[in-house]
């Protein structure tokens, strides 16, 4: 067991970022040549399809997949030493797959990703791995609504569909303080009237 292996977890609300703080790790881990594997979902393509990429266009490459287990394929998987993970919450098996590379494969694992739905309920296995890691950072954006700097801890999507999984940007979804979060939901999304 190699003592330096670290679980690191990086959430937050929509537009909080999350990715950019993904990339920043990656450079800095590239910049002392250590062997790393990117990962994001097959079902994000907002940006790009082989690249992680923050809301602002600054991106990374990275091997696209719908399973993470299928990584374990890759021929250079037994060199690699830290696994990053974007949008961990769209990827069924991730609690099993980050603990594999942990404590059987020796790989430190880094994940970024939601830690709450838009109805504020827990997304995926993030959330499970949090009593596993050495770090654990929650990110805030600013409210979309308050313009003032005040933290926009939740996701607020403006369109009516139930399903936990609706891949969007800016065009769907809003970061928001809990004051604009109750208002907002309680309103059905009309922000005619929005006063803070």
């Amino acid at each position: 067991m190699n003592k330096n292996v670290q679980l690191k977890i990086y959430i937050g609300p929509m537009f909080s970022g999350k990715s950019t703080e993904l990339i920043r790790l990656i450079r800095r881990e590239k910049a002392i040549d250590n062997n790393i594997l990117v990962i994001k979902p097959l079902i994000d393509k907002r940006y790009s399809e082989d690249h992680v990429c923050s809301h602002d266009y600054d991106k990374v490459q990275c091997v696209t997949t719908k399973e993470l287990t299928s990584t374990k394929n890759i021929k250079y998987w037994n060199n690699i030493k830290v696994v990053f993970i974007d949008e961990a919450q769209f990827f069924k098996g991730l609690y099993d797959f980050v603990v594999e590379c942990l404590e059987v494969y020796n790989k430190s694992v880094v994940i970024v990703g939601l830690d709450g739905d838009y109805k504020r309920e827990p997304f995926g296995d993030i959330l499970r791995l949090i009593p596993l890691s050495d770090e654990v950072k929650k990110l805030t954006a600013y409210c979309h609504f308050c313009k003032d700097g005040t933290p926009g801890i939740f996701t607020l999507r403006m369109i009516n569909d139930d399903k936990q999984e609706l891949v969007g940007g800016s065009d769907i979804y809003r970061s928001v303080c809990r004051h604009h979060y109750l208002l907002l939901n309680k309103m059905k999304f009309n922000t005619s009237t929005i006063t803070c």
